[in-house]
């Protein structure tokens, strides 16, 4: 009889910590993913904007390679050409050059942490698309753009922007300038 009010005891104790730390550490694994979603859906929101015959957009495109697959968070088609865009909803400063393979982002609070270069990521998006395209697209001029949430201090990069200044950038450079 002792060992099963002992046992009850301990399973009043144990139960609940193991499921706030199951629950903390689902938290963890969602949490990057609905963050990164709402940043393809704010960009999306955007891409919206870009009507008519002479536009074509998508979302969360899978593309197969030889290693699996790439994702491409969204895309913009127009006569300028295709614009692959790739979204880091980050908060904080992002730190990082077209040269270096990781970059660096810290948080509020000092939290730092690597990241692989998103122009890098997505040229492997780009070429993952001219592959399945094939050669009948080869003069069709590929646009990589890197969005960053308006929390973000991001390097004063070419097709790097701030959420805020997509629009302007995109149609600045369907205008061709």
């Amino acid at each position: 009889m002792w060992e099963y009010i002992v046992g009850g005891a301990v399973a009043a104790m144990v139960v609940p910590a193991v499921v706030q730390v199951g629950a903390k550490v689902v938290w963890q694994s969602v949490r990057p993913k609905l963050v990164g979603n709402l940043g393809e859906s704010e960009v999306d929101r955007c891409l919206r904007k870009f009507r008519g015959p002479e536009f074509a957009r998508a979302r969360d495109v899978m593309i197969p390679t030889r290693n699996g697959t790439s994702q491409i968070d969204n895309l913009l088609v127009s006569r300028q050409g295709v614009f692959v865009i790739e979204v880091k909803n980050y908060v904080g400063s992002v730190y990082g050059d077209e040269n270096s393979s990781k970059w660096v982002q810290r948080a509020p609070g000092g939290a730092k942490r690597e990241f692989y270069n998103p122009i890098w990521q997505n040229n492997g998006h780009i070429r993952a698309l001219r592959a399945v395209l094939g050669p009948e697209f080869s003069k069709v001029p590929f646009h990589n753009v890197v969005v960053f949430s308006d929390d973000c201090e991001v390097p004063r990069l070419p097709g790097v922007v701030n959420m805020r200044k997509l629009k302007s950038f995109l149609k600045d450079s369907i205008k061709g300038e």
